[in-house]
């Protein structure tokens, strides 16, 4: 392999990787002016920390106002 061949197989390599990266970064984030419809039997919000909105975050909502039925074991 050449000299010539390496240094053409490295710039592709992080041109590829460049590309990949803006097109993973502009598709991963929801822009700011779109929003979810939330109607009355949702639950919705922003998940926001001291930096602002948080990205990737878990939520558990939990109650104990629900009826409970036993689970039967057939």
């Amino acid at each position: 392999m050449g000299r010539n061949h390496v240094g053409r197989l490295i710039v592709g390599t992080g041109c590829i990787i460049i590309v990949l990266r803006m097109f993973a970064g502009s598709h991963a984030q929801q822009r700011a002016d779109q929003s979810v419809a939330i109607d009355n039997d949702d639950i919705g919000g922003v998940v926001t920390s001291s930096n602002g909105p948080e990205a990737g975050v878990w939520v558990i909502a939990e109650t104990c106002r629900l009826a409970k039925k036993p689970i039967q074991v057939t």
